[in-house]
C-alpha cells in the first residue's frame, strides 16, 4: 500500500519519503501506538480496560516478544510513564492554548501538538494510531491508521465517529497505510470512500488462558448464587444501550420466568471506555441493571460485577457457561466472543458487523439484534442442553487457537516492511 498520492522521494511535510522498506521489520522497529480519548491504565493487568485498549496492548506485547521496541501513548492531563509485559506505556500532557479558528472552524490540537512533538523527539519508524484518524505534521517512517469500530456508527449520547469522504481523504492523505480489523470495517470504508486504496484487513488476536482450577469454578458460582447444575449466562463489556443490555435484561427475565437454575452475571461498567469524553454524562444503565438484580424475579438470579480486572477475566470465563454478545451496534469485530471461544464456552451473538465473521454456527448462536424473543429462545436452548455447550465450546476453542495475538503482529510487521517508508530526516 502506497502513499496514497505521494511519490517516493518526493518532499512530504518536511520529510524525505524514500523506499527503503525492505526487511527493515526484521531489525526491531521502533513502534509508537496511539491511543486518544480513552483510558490507558497505569498497570493493565490491575485495571479494568475496554476491547479497544486491551488490543492495543495485547498486539503491543505481542510486537516487543518480536524484537520490536514498542511504545503506547494516551493523551493526558499529566505526564506520566509506566512498562507493562516489555511495553513502555506513556501519558502525553495535553498542550495548553492549543485551540484556534481556521477557515471559520475551530480547531483542537490540545491533544495532537504533543504528540507531534513526541515523534520528533524520539524518531519512531512507525506511528500506529487506532483512536486517532489524523497524523498531518507526525514524524515517522511509516504512519498507519488502524480501525477497529464501524465508521459510520453514531449513537444515543454523540460517542460516533461518522466518517465523511471528505474525512476518509484526510486520513489517506496523512498517512501511509490503513489497516481494518475486520472485513465488515474495511466493507464499510470503501461504501464511503470508494476508489481509495483498501485498507487491509487484520484481525484481532486471543491468548491461551491458563488452565482454571475446578475448586476456583466452584468458588466463583458459588459467589453468584450458582450452583453445579444451574447455566450461568456471562455479559462482559461496556454497559450501554447499543450493547443490547436492556434486551438482555428482558430476554434472561423471560427464561428465569420458567427456568429456575438460569443465572446472568455481568461484568462491566459504563465507564468501561475511561471517561472517554465523547461519551457525555452516563446513561444511568448500572442504576437500571441494579434494580432488575434487586426485583422479587431476579432476586439471587442475576450478579453484577462491575469493573473486573483484566487479569481476572480468565477465571470469570472458566466460570460461566455461555457468554452473551447481545449487541445491537455494528460491532467492528467482537474480541470479547473470541475470548470466550478460547475458554470454550459457547457464545450468543448478534448477528451483526463484524460478529458474524468471529462467531460462527460451529461455535455459537446467531440471533437478529435487537430481537428479545429469539435472543430469549437461544438462551433457552443453551442452557436446557448440555451436550450442544460442548460440542460449541469445544469447536470454539479449536477455532480461537488459530487466532493468536503473535499471529495478529506478524501480520502487521509485514505490513509495515511492505510499505514505502520516509527517512526521518528534516529537509535542509
Amino acid at each position: 500500500m502506497g502513499n496514497f498520492g505521494t511519490a517516493p522521494g518526493a518532499l512530504h511535510e518536511g520529510v524525505i519519503v524514500t523506499d527503503t522498506s525492505k526487511s527493515h521489520a526484521d531489525h526491531g522497529l521502533r513502534v509508537l501506538h496511539v491511543l486518544r480519548g480513552c483510558y490507558l491504565p497505569r498497570d493493565p493487568n490491575a485495571d479494568a480496560i475496554s476491547g479497544l485498549v486491551r488490543a492495543v496492548l495485547e498486539i503491543s506485547a505481542a510486537q516487543s516478544r518480536l524484537g520490536h521496541h514498542v511504545t503506547v501513548t494516551i493523551d493526558s492531563d499529566a505526564p506520566w510513564e509506566s512498562e507493562w509485559s516489555g511495553v513502555r506505556l506513556k501519558g502525553l500532557r495535553r498542550a495548553r492554548r492549543a485551540h484556534f479558528r481556521a477557515a471559520g472552524r475551530s480547531v483542537d490540537l490540545s491533544a495532537h501538538a504533543p504528540l507531534i512533538i513526541e515523534s520528533w523527539r524520539r524518531h519512531y519508524d512507525v506511528v500506529h494510531a487506532h483512536s486517532v484518524g489524523y497524523l498531518r505534521w507526525v514524524r515517522a517512517g511509516v504512519r498507519v491508521i488502524h480501525f477497529h469500530s464501524d465508521p459510520k456508527f453514531t449513537g444515543p449520547r454523540a460517542e460516533g465517529y461518522q466518517l465523511d469522504a471528505r474525512d476518509l481523504e484526510a486520513i489517506a492523505r496523512f498517512s501511509d497505510v490503513r489497516v481494518a480489523v475486520s472485513q465488515f470495517v474495511a466493507d464499510e470504508l470503501d461504501s464511503i470512500r470508494p476508489g481509495l486504496a483498501r485498507p487491509r484487513v487484520v484481525r484481532n488476536g486471543v491468548n491461551t488462558p491458563a488452565a482454571q482450577s475446578p475448586a476456583d469454578r466452584a468458588l466463583l458460582r458459588r459467589a453468584w448464587g450458582a450452583g453445579s447444575d444451574d447455566s450461568v449466562f456471562l455479559y462482559a463489556g461496556m454497559v450501554a444501550p447499543f450493547k443490547g443490555i436492556p434486551e438482555l435484561l428482558q430476554a434472561f427475565a423471560r427464561l428465569s420466568a420458567t427456568d429456575a437454575r438460569s443465572r446472568l452475571v455481568i461484568a462491566g461498567s459504563e465507564n468501561l471506555w475511561g471517561r472517554d469524553r465523547r461519551l457525555g454524562a452516563p446513561s444511568g444503565l448500572e442504576h437500571e441493571l441494579q434494580r432488575f438484580a434487586d426485583t422479587p424475579s431476579a432476586s439471587g438470579r442475576v450478579t453484577f460485577l462491575g469493573f473486573v480486572p483484566a487479569a481476572i477475566m480468565p477465571a470469570i470465563y472458566a466460570a460461566c457457561d455461555a457468554v452473551v454478545v447481545p449487541s445491537t451496534w455494528r460491532e467492528g469485530f467482537g474480541l470479547v466472543a473470541l475470548e470466550a471461544m478460547a475458554a470454550s464456552r459457547p457464545v450468543i451473538a448478534s448477528h451483526i458487523g463484524g460478529l458474524p465473521e468471529v462467531v460462527t454456527p460451529d461455535c455459537g448462536v446467531l440471533v437478529p439484534p435487537g430481537d428479545v424473543g429469539a435472543l430469549s429462545a437461544a438462551m433457552r436452548l443453551v442452557a436446557q442442553d448440555r451436550d450442544l455447550r460442548r460440542r460449541l465450546g469445544s469447536r470454539g476453542a479449536d477455532l480461537a487457537r488459530r487466532w493468536s495475538w503473535d499471529e495478529t503482529a506478524r501480520a502487521l510487521s509485514d505490513i509495515y516492511s511492505t510499505a514505502p517508508r520516509r527517512s526521518v530526516r528534516r529537509q535542509s
